[in-house]
């Protein structure tokens, strides 16, 4: 991720060499990193065989004079070559380490504590020979547990097997330059790799700067850090690129045994789902990281908008691999989508429409008896409120004998209390419509109609015309048709909290306590691309039990986004409470996706 830039040590450094008379000048100690690797997947052979790969990665350590620690998946050691390759490990020095036999998820729904633990214990057997193995076991993927029942079973495992955790402070995607780098040197091996070198460099520097800064936040000093990286092609070619470029930044390297006696990799942080960066989690535990995080999105949308215009010819290439790059991505993704990438889009089960909207809207539907038809017909109305603006979609049931466009035009603008002056003529897909809007200066209006096969459609945006910067992103993103796609609007939503007000944390006696936070899986879109990242939402934990008003604070494209607010809904959890009674909070919600 491109992240908040701290202060510039190697301009300390020249200030502190050019003036070095003066003992009044401190220098802030250099941050100190140790390269941790994983996975030890030596069979693809493109570009390097897998020899070759170790070697070239063995000698960048030996380079540099340092010692780093491989978690080795024990699959990748059965064969006769693997043990080969890994002796060379163990003979110059370095920590083994255990990443388990099969390297499968333990947030998986299906994961069964005792079979992971027999997971563990097999890979253990294959690698205990090893002079070199030390009992340190990282979770593949950074997960380690998605229940509280999962992660203090697991943990009281690590403690009967004399197992540390292998924590990663700062964590990173060079997998994903990886992927992408031998997806292009298979469709052409003479392709240039600087600009992959290139982004890893400036990737890593920008995920270092990110945690070692949000660690001096959460636990007041900069840790000895353990930066996670993976064998692969990428880093026996780079590898040595990067550390000196660290190391050119001031940044001091160190063996991972040493890191690893930091007391930092002591702690257990109490949040739920356990696991990815141990400075992460540990700001999620101490409450910093949203607002790290509220910060930091000015400062991504602000970067995005400079790469837009510098970097185009590099955005197919490197799309989605950090945070900023998710926000360009997030923008794409819908038609006509706004810029900011707060808005998502919304359907309803069994209607021809969808439409995005900036938070989640509430929806009622009712039988309305209409004298016409000497019948009653199905009406529904959708609506989110943003600010000044309201956000609303009506629909109507057109049965037979059925009205036409302009009949049913005429009756609404007949019945408002606004006046309504036709602006121009509207198509979406093959169905079309037409515009009006109210110029009133204190009730601004704008409305568009739209007829299917069985419903009329009425778009209604409340509190501007259809010049505001807020009007235009609603309309424009309408698709109408069958089997429409988007985040399913439930009956009640933010209207059966109409009259209660939304507490924030500081105003209640007691907040509101997570039962179980279930996590959402990936979309095969966003596997295929590899799209990694965060999803924050802002919701209300209300009175009755229901998480509501969800609004989208930061999204992801591919239908990311979109599972983070189907987790969000099946959230579990006891409601604050004020003066005896339960009480609707506010509360801000963070999903980390990554495929590593």
């Amino acid at each position: 991720m491109n992240r908040r830039t701290f202060t510039k040590l190697i301009g300390l450094s020249g200030l502190a060499i050019g003036f070095g008379s003066l003992p009044s000048l401190a220098r802030k100690p250099a941050p100190q990193f140790s390269i941790t690797m994983d996975d030890f997947f030596w069979q693809n052979p493109l570009k390097l065989t897998g020899a070759e790969r170790n070697q070239a990665i063995l000698n960048t350590f030996s380079k540099h004079s340092i010692k780093a620690a491989l978690f080795v998946i024990g699959k990748n050691i059965e064969a006769v070559e693997g043990k080969q390759l890994l002796s060379a490990w163990d003979r110059a020095g370095h920590i083994l380490a255990n990443h388990t036999y099969s390297h499968t998820n333990f947030n998986a729904p299906d994961a069964d504590v005792k079979a992971y633990q027999d997971d563990i214990l097999r890979a253990e057997a294959l690698l205990k020979d090893f002079p070199r193995y030390a009992k340190y076991l990282r979770f593949p993927f950074l997960k380690e547990g998605d229940t509280v029942a999962k992660r203090d079973a697991m943990r009281a495992f690590l403690t009967e097997h004399n197992y540390r955790n292998g924590h990663v402070t700062i964590d990173a995607s060079d997998w994903y330059v990886d992927q992408r780098m031998t997806a292009r040197l298979q469709s052409n091996p003479a392709a240039n790799l600087k600009p992959y070198r290139d982004y890893y460099l400036e990737h890593i520097w920008s995920r270092a700067q990110y945690y070692n800064t949000l660690a001096q936040r959460v636990i007041g000093y900069q840790p000895r850090h353990t930066l996670l990286v993976h064998f692969n092609l990428l880093n026996a070619l780079f590898l040595d690129d990067l550390i000196a470029m660290l190391k050119a930044k001031g940044w001091q390297l160190i063996d991972a045994e040493e890191a690893f006696t930091d007391p930092v990799f002591a702690s257990k942080p109490n949040v739920i789902p356990a696991g990815e960066s141990l400075i992460w989690s540990l700001a999620k535990e101490k409450g910093t990281l949203a607002k790290a995080l509220s910060r930091r999105r000015q400062q991504i949308r602000s970067r995005a908008n400079d790469k837009v215009r510098t970097m185009k010819t590099k955005l197919p290439l490197l799309a989605c691999l950090s945070l900023f790059l998710t926000t360009i991505a997030t923008a794409q993704t819908q038609n006509a989508q706004p810029q900011d990438g707060s808005w998502l889009r919304y359907t309803v089960k069994g209607e021809e429409f969808s439409v995005t909207l900036p938070i989640e809207p509430a929806m009622k539907t009712s039988d309305v008896f209409v004298i016409r038809l000497k019948k009653s017909r199905l009406e529904r109305v959708i609506q989110a409120k943003d600010g000044d603006l309201a956000y609303t979609v009506y629909v109507y049931e057109n049965p037979k004998p059925r009205q036409s466009l302009k009949e049913f035009i005429d009756e609404q603008t007949a019945r408002s209390d606004l006046d309504l002056k036709f602006e121009r003529e509207l198509k979406v897909g093959k169905f079309t419509g037409q515009q009006y809007s109210s110029h009133d200066r204190d009730f601004p209006s704008t409305e568009q109609y739209f007829a299917t096969e069985g419903r009329f459609y009425r778009f209604v945006v409340r509190g501007a015309t259809a010049e505001h910067a807020g009007v235009q992103p609603f309309f424009s993103s309408v698709m109408l048709g069958k089997k429409q796609e988007g985040v399913e609007v439930l009956e009640g939503g933010m209207a059966a909290e109409t009259g209660q007000r939304n507490y924030v944390g500081k105003e209640v006696d007691t907040k509101a306590r997570l039962l179980s936070k279930p996590e959402p899986s990936y979309t095969d879109a966003a596997k295929q691309r590899g799209i990694v990242g965060t999803v924050i939402l802002k919701v209300v934990f209300s009175a009755s039990g229901k998480v509501t008003n969800i609004r989208v604070v930061q999204g992801m494209p591919d239908g990311l986004t979109e599972r983070a607010i189907e987790a969000a809904r099946k959230i579990k959890f006891i409601p604050a409470s004020k003066e005896g009674k339960f009480v609707s909070m506010w509360m801000q919600l963070e999903y980390n996706f990554n495929l590593y």
